[in-house]
C-alpha cells in the first residue's frame, strides 16, 4: 500500500501544478466582454431545456434565445452610454 502511494507520488505533484481556475484565474482583462456570449448561451440552454414542451425545435429556440440575449444586453449597453454621456450632463 504504501510503495503504491509513493509510486504515485510525482503525478500528484504535477495535479498540484495544475491551473487553478478560481485561484489563477486568466488573464482576460481586455477581453471581459467576449464572455457574454458563453454565458448567454448557458442561460439559453439551461431556461429552453425546462421550458420547451417539445425538444423538436430546441436548438433554434435555443439560438434564437442566445440572439436575444446578446442584443438585449447591447442595446442596454446603448442606452445607459447614451443617458450617462448625453443626458445626465444636461442637468449637472
Amino acid at each position: 500500500m504504501i510503495h503504491h502511494i509513493a509510486a504515485n507520488a510525482p503525478a500528484l505533484n504535477a495535479a498540484a501544478l495544475a491551473w487553478r481556475p478560481f485561484l489563477d484565474p486568466l488573464p482576460m482583462h481586455g477581453l471581459w466582454w467576449t464572455l457574454i456570449f458563453p454565458l448567454a448561451l448557458g442561460v439559453a440552454v439551461a431556461y429552453k431545456a425546462v421550458s420547451v414542451p417539445n425538444m423538436d425545435r430546441y436548438w433554434p429556440q435555443v439560438a434564437r434565445m442566445t440572439a436575444q440575449i446578446i442584443l438585449g444586453m447591447f442595446a442596454l449597453a446603448a442606452a445607459l452610454y447614451i443617458f450617462v454621456e448625453l443626458i445626465v450632463p444636461l442637468y449637472g
